[in-house]
């Protein structure tokens, strides 16, 4: 489930920042917005290209300037609203996957002399986990229809990855392997809390969206290789084997890797194939560049980079740039 998600977020907000994207003339943008050139070039053969999506991308958010959310509107399906429902369906799906479905009736939480049934608790913990998320798709679904106080779905998402996290970190784990594959699955669900909740001070951060969605596809990889790890007896991983222990921070290293160079590779792909098909709006020309006229672009950029401190060095290099044209003409 994490795997699938996190790869709609990972397509939705390339998708949205690729739509909105007004200039690749600086090289590290935190924000990106839908920003034209001054009036005074509107009629020269400079001026920027309309972004061609339709109305429909535009009102979920295509074509207007980037801001991460909790949930991203699927724009080819009547309820924009789909990921959430989709969210609670399956988290209660896994809830009665855990405690009812298959076990002919719910799985008790005591023994017959009161004690705790310990060869339940684990699923009673992936349970709760289920129902972090499905409180979190019901907060979704009421913001799409009431407004809220901003921030307030990131907050129950950042929620959600708290209780997975202390649930899953406080696993019973019997051996050194399963502690360690256990450990560095918490490391990552504490990243997705801190990256989620930074979206709520930063949500125009493009970075920090690709970030948290890069993180869950992680959590969902190592989830993967966990059970694979745990339960498909393979020789290599063997429990009483100090070798075993030490080669996991490798596979958990390559996992990085891989997750960090394939996002890459999907933004890229998709910039290839949305400026072949025209998909998004087009660069700045080269005279413009040149010029550093850039309208409006420039008080943008001053309010998008206020936090990052680089808003004044690039208002700067512009005129900068604008004066040394001036000079040679």
């Amino acid at each position: 489930m994490f795997i699938i998600w996190s790869t709609y977020w990972i397509w939705s907000i390339i998708d949205i920042h690729l739509r909105s994207k007004a200039t690749g003339t600086h090289a590290y943008l935190p924000v990106h917005t839908s920003a034209r050139p001054s009036s005074n070039n509107k009629g020269s053969n400079d001026s920027t290209t309309s972004s061609n999506g339709s109305s429909k991308h535009r009102s979920m958010g295509r074509g207007q300037p980037f801001r991460s959310r909790p949930w991203y509107p699927w724009p080819y399906w009547p309820a924009p609203h789909l990921e959430p429902i989709i969210k609670v369906l399956l988290s209660l799906v896994g809830v009665l996957i855990e405690l009812y479905i298959g076990w002919g009736g719910w799985r008790p939480l005591y023994k017959p002399d009161g004690h705790f049934a310990e060869f339940h608790a684990n699923n009673w913990q992936h349970a709760l986990m289920y129902t972090g998320f499905a409180v979190s798709g019901l907060v979704d679904i009421t913001g799409h229809y009431m407004a809220l106080p901003p921030g307030t779905e990131q907050a129950f998402l950042s929620i959600a990855f708290l209780v997975e996290t202390l649930l899953m970190g406080t696993h019973a784990k019997p051996n050194p392997l399963d502690q360690l594959v256990h450990l560095l699955l918490t490391w990552v669900m504490v990243a997705c809390i801190v990256v989620t909740a930074a979206e709520v001070a930063a949500p125009r951060s493009l970075l920090l969206a690709v970030l948290r969605a890069m993180l869950v596809f992680f959590q969902g990889t190592w989830f993967w290789h966990v059970g694979s790890i745990m339960f498909r007896n393979h020789m290599a991983w063997d429990m009483d084997d100090m070798a075993s222990v030490m080669f996991v921070p490798v596979v958990f290293s390559l996992h990085i890797l891989l997750i960090c160079f394939g996002t890459f590779t999907v933004y890229l792909f998709m910039r290839w194939l949305y400026t072949k098909w025209s998909i998004c709006p087009g660069n700045w020309s080269g005279q413009q560049i040149a010029n550093g006229n850039f309208g409006d672009l420039d008080n943008l950029l001053d309010a998008q980079l206020e936090l990052t401190g680089f808003s004044t060095d690039i208002r700067d290099q512009n005129t900068r740039k604008g004066a040394n044209v001036t000079e040679r003409n």
